[in-house]
């Protein structure tokens, strides 16, 4: 029910050592099967690479996961995964593909150059929020409009185009940390409206700007 962090977008960053190439990438994911996929195709296109190296946490179902693909034990995967626990990231699938230069760097040069691939990467993608949802369709009266419209705004959701016949047709979505607060307010009754029945919807997905601006309206309920 709470929001989580994702990344913002898919982002590479570069770093070098000694002729070693680390190609660090960010991918944005949402489930096990989008992660696997993604591998596939990143080891596919970079065939001739040493290492594909990753580490992936996902929210639903809760997953973390690793990698070091033929590199030292702990020093490439593990890495990888303790900079996604420390940003607090999820729904992210984080690689780095090495290309050998030809010189032994030693686990802790390996260590340094994979959290720095890593890093960067992150950093380039960026964070954005995603907020779990509900959804419903309210029907209320001309008059009732007005207040009816304004609700899903004041938790931080959002309302879709209106239907208008004899009465009007509302589809919103709304935090699903909110739909409690909104189930006993007593607007139903002072308009005549019936209280929504909510179903689970698409996550509300917010910029690092948007969440900063509108956690408060949710996270209090």
């Amino acid at each position: 029910m709470q929001p989580y962090k994702v990344p913002a977008a898919a982002a590479s960053a570069e770093v070098s050592d000694r002729r070693s190439r680390f190609i660090g990438q960010v991918w944005p994911v949402s489930e096990p099967a989008q992660a696997a996929q993604t591998l596939e195709a990143l080891r596919k296109a970079h065939y001739q690479a040493r290492h594909v190296v990753y580490a992936v946490r996902l929210h639903a179902p809760e997953t973390a996961r690793f990698s070091d693909d033929g590199e030292p034990q702990g020093t490439a995967g593990p890495p990888l995964l303790e900079l996604l626990r420390r940003a607090d990231m999820t729904d992210c699938l984080l690689t780095v593909v090495r290309y050998f230069g030809g010189v032994l760097l030693g686990t802790g040069g390996l260590l340094r150059a994979y959290t720095a691939a890593g890093q960067q990467a992150l950093a380039a993608a960026g964070e954005a929020w995603k907020v779990p949802a509900v959804s419903a369709r309210l029907t209320c009266s001309y008059t009732a409009y007005g207040r009816i419209a304004a609700l899903p705004a004041a938790c931080g959701g959002e309302a879709g185009t209106p239907v208008y016949a004899e009465t009007v047709s509302l589809p919103v979505r709304i935090p699903a940390l909110c739909a409690g607060a909104l189930a006993d307010d007593e607007i139903w009754r002072e308009t005549g409206t019936p209280a929504p029945v909510w179903t689970p919807a698409d996550p509300i997905c917010l910029t690092k700007e948007e969440y900063e601006k509108k956690k408060e309206l949710f996270l209090k309920k």
